[in-house]
């Protein structure tokens, strides 16, 4: 794999296993089976230590392990272990929790979610946050997917359409709540 330009010429000579994200400074990518981040001068400038690593705008989504490991038989009874979520688990079936992280790794959002944080506003501390249903059971399925605070803690609301429109209103109620009233922009 390699980094090319329009003129196909090689911008890094590529060492890693996959690339995550870029934008105009920074390229997440895998090394060795952790995540981290290098320069355009291949410097790397987040340490290859992180379970899951991408860029949300002009900080990380980051992931990390934590002491809670699956059962794998247990997760491919609830047929989760064939689901996209198997993604966010290391080879052992460790949990990965993620947050936002800023360039000089410091956390600005808490590592609250089951899964990438995409969706974060530094400048109101809100975020999309979205829980795995097999970990919470007990939690209706409606409040799986939420907006938390700066804290990680759930803004209440409720998507008013019915229907098929209700996905649409309740990503857009999320997203308003995040960014502010009228940003929408679908």
């Amino acid at each position: 794999m390699r980094l090319m330009d329009l003129n196909q010429n090689s911008l890094i000579p590529f060492q890693y296993e996959a690339i995550t994200g870029f934008n105009g400074q920074y390229i997440t990518a895998r090394l060795n089976g952790k995540y981290g981040a290098i320069n355009y001068q291949q410097e790397t400038v987040i340490d290859f230590s992180w379970a899951h690593l991408e860029i949300v705008e002009e900080n990380f989504a980051a992931g990390k392990t934590v002491d809670v490991f699956f059962d794998k038989n247990k997760l491919a009874e609830t047929d989760v272990y064939y689901s996209e979520y198997y993604k966010h688990f290391t080879e052992e079936f460790q949990k990965i929790v993620f947050g936002v992280i800023d360039i000089n790794q410091k956390v600005i959002y808490p590592f609250v979610s089951d899964s990438v944080i995409r969706e974060f506003n530094p400048a109101t501390g809100r975020a999309k946050i979205s829980l795995n249903y097999w970990e919470h059971e007990e939690t209706d399925v409606d409040d799986l997917c939420f907006v938390a605070d700066s804290e990680g803690k759930k803004i209440p609301f409720v998507a008013t359409v019915e229907g098929e429109e209700t996905i649409h209103s309740f990503h857009k109620k999320c997203h308003e709540l995040i960014w502010g009233e009228g940003t929408w922009p679908y």
